[in-house]
């Protein structure tokens, strides 16, 4: 049996379901469809896109997306606040200690320079221990929300390590709505695939309903589509360079042309998967790597050369 080709863009699965599910729809008392109808359907695309009650599981991880964005900016807005709290601070002992590291910076824990680091934990701890044993020496309200004191010094490094706590939850969170969306996408995917294959103990190979329900014809199959992210890049050694590109859903095999600045051909390879190694191409010259799909029906346009010296 014919089989049909299923995108793996969210965008154009999400396309197909529209259509297959209008399809679906129009033709449900002439066409019946047991397992991946209408409503199968529907529930599918529902739990992707969502309804007007429920967010879907793009939305959901579009969601997660912007708040770890949130918790980041918070994370270095903490960070950024630590900084400013232990530079015045440190200011504010140079009197006492000088205004270069030296042994009586290093006697109170600092380590080899006055610098704060881009996260201040451990400068802000160094000063907090210092002002707790030496609570003559803090100064509350140096300048406008600035206290040089344990307490402040204290709140400053736990509001970086709570920003951080959240910012970490936030990765995870990310990670199991990107999971969530992914499956609901090859759920998708498949489901479409499933009313393919019932479609086809219905329909003839030319009839001209396959492209309503958003499939192709099996008759007269398209080429694929030019390929798309298509990355080149060196390898550890001498001679080595990797290439890989985005699977397409129509394609059968992968047409990879590799030609030095004569334009004289070096690799020309016929490839089943969406990646291939090199060990030992010329160095020191400008190669061209050059890559197409084909199907039964023929082959994309070749992606744009991508120019390397290895």
């Amino acid at each position: 049996m014919y089989s049909h080709a299923i995108s793996k863009k969210y965008s154009e699965v999400i396309h197909h379901l529209h259509d297959a599910i209008s399809a679906a729809h129009v033709n449900a008392e002439t066409i019946p469809l047991l397992h991946h109808n209408e409503a199968v359907l529907r529930a599918v695309l529902d739990s992707l896109e969502g309804t007007a009650t429920q967010s879907g599981l793009m939305a959901q991880f579009r969601n997660a997306q912007n708040r770890k964005s949130e918790m980041i900016a918070a994370l270095r807005t903490a960070e950024r606040d630590g900084r400013a709290l232990a530079t015045a601070c440190i200011n504010l002992l140079k009197a006492r200690f000088g205004n270069q590291f030296n042994t009586e910076w290093q006697k109170i824990g600092f380590d080899g320079s006055l610098q704060v680091a881009q996260n201040p934990i451990i400068v802000l701890k160094t000063l907090q221990l210092y002002f707790t044993n030496n609570p003559t020496h803090e100064i509350p309200d140096v300048r406008s929300g600035i206290s040089c004191t344990a307490a402040a010094c204290e709140a400053a490094i736990q509001a970086i390590d709570g920003a951080k706590s959240i910012c970490n939850q936030s990765n995870i969170e990310l990670g199991l709505a990107k999971n969530a969306r992914d499956e609901g996408l090859n759920h998708a995917r498949e489901c479409l695939r499933g009313m393919a294959q019932e479609l086809g103990f219905k329909l003839a190979n030319d009839d001209p309903l396959w492209l309503a329900y958003g499939f192709d014809q099996p008759t007269s199959p398209r080429k694929p589509e030019p390929l798309e992210n298509v990355v080149a890049s060196r390898g550890t050694n001498p001679g080595e360079a990797f290439i890989n590109w985005d699977d397409s859903p129509r394609a059968d095999h992968y047409h990879i042309i590799v030609t030095d600045e004569a334009g004289s051909v070096l690799e020309d390879d016929i490839l089943a998967i969406s990646e291939k190694s090199y060990a030992d191409l010329p160095t020191g010259i400008k190669l061209s790597f050059v890559v197409s799909a084909r199907n039964s029906a023929g082959e994309s346009k070749a992606c744009e050369p991508i120019i390397m010296v290895l």
